[in-house]
Order: structure tokens, then sequence, then C-alpha cells
């Protein structure tokens, strides 16, 4: 198996850097989006995509569309992750007020 190219890959980071800086749609703004919204939000891109390959369109515009569902899945693990962050603070502090003492 091949590795990734890395000039897709740098592609995606540079399109969620621009995400980031040009719109604001850092981690923490993210945070305000439920995880159905990424969830949505990459079916329409994987849509776009299959859409792009059943009407044979040109390559560079499926690569567009596919390098944008890259950006949009980093996106959303990121925003993954601030939610398992989250749920491990929750379960530290749960577990810190089992152990205290009743009295």
């Amino acid at each position: 198996m091949n590795a990734p190219s890395s000039r897709a890959m740098a592609d995606i980071a540079a399109l969620r850097r621009e995400q980031i800086e040009r719109f604001g749609h850092t981690p923490e703004a993210d945070a305000s989006r439920s995880i159905f919204h990424f969830a949505k939000q990459l079916q329409s891109y994987a849509a776009a995509v299959m859409e792009d390959a059943q009407f044979g369109k040109p390559a560079a515009q499926m690569r567009i569309h596919t390098t944008k569902l890259g950006a949009l899945a980093v996106a959303t693990i990121e925003r993954l992750d601030l939610e398992i962050a989250k749920d491990a603070e929750r379960e530290a502090q749960a577990n810190t007020q089992e152990q205290d003492p009743p009295w």
C-alpha cells in the first residue's frame, strides 16, 4: 500500500488552517455546533464527491470536493476530541465525588 500523498495531506491541512484563520472555525468555536451538524456536513460533501463521480466530472473538481471533505473530517475529529476530553473530565469529577467521605 502506498503512503498518502504529501500534497494531499498538505492541501487538507492548508484548508483546515484557512477555516480556522479566515473564518474563525476553531475547535473551541466549533464546540457550539452539535456532532450531528458535522455528520450532516460530512454527508453533504461525500454526496458531492459521489455526484461528481457519477456524472463524470473532471478529476480536479472531484479533488476540490474531496479535499473539503478531508478538512471537514479533521474538524469533526477535533470536535469529537473536545467531547471526549469533556467526558473524561466529567468522569474524573464523578470519581472524585464518589471518593469523598459523606461527612
